[in-house]
């Protein structure tokens, strides 16, 4: 089990990659971000995107699911407890690949509770070409060893 005492700052981790599949990004914007672009191939040709693109939010789901499969589990990650700086560089495509590379940049105390830390991580996410297409910062809260 790692608790909030082990993580160090500056710390990084490169976890794997999940595709971003036509159907998936039609199936997910129709469902929580109905915007042409997302969802209406011939449509997204005419925009400034030249195409259909993920809905960040897609993007933002995706990269957090990766997070919680390979970096959170044995930890004693208790909840979230904010996103910040999340900028979405570049759009994904149908069929990209993309990949999450986690680094712990703080490792406050709770400011109310003793059996908790803060480990805020920034996250960048790439493409398999090696292109930014995300990036932002989560705070997670984590118990502390038990004494």
């Amino acid at each position: 089990m790692k608790y909030f005492e082990d993580f160090q700052v500056g710390e990084s981790r490169q976890l794997g990659e999940r595709l971003m599949s036509r159907e998936d990004i039609i199936e997910f914007a129709i469902k929580f971000d109905r915007q042409t672009i997302h969802i209406d191939e011939v449509a997204a040709k005419k925009t400034i995107f030249k195409g259909l693109i993920a809905s960040g939010l897609h993007t933002l789901s995706t990269a957090a699911s990766i997070v919680v499969d390979e970096y959170l589990p044995d930890t004693a990650m208790v909840g979230g407890a904010g996103m910040n700086n999340v900028q979405w560089v570049k759009p994904v495509r149908p069929g990209d690949h993309i990949a999450v590379k986690i680094e712990v940049v703080r490792k406050p105390p709770h400011p109310k509770t003793s059996i908790l830390g803060v480990i805020t991580t920034r996250q960048t996410v790439t493409t398999d070409d090696g292109s930014v297409v995300m990036t932002g910062e989560v705070d997670y809260l984590f118990g502390r060893k038990p004494a």
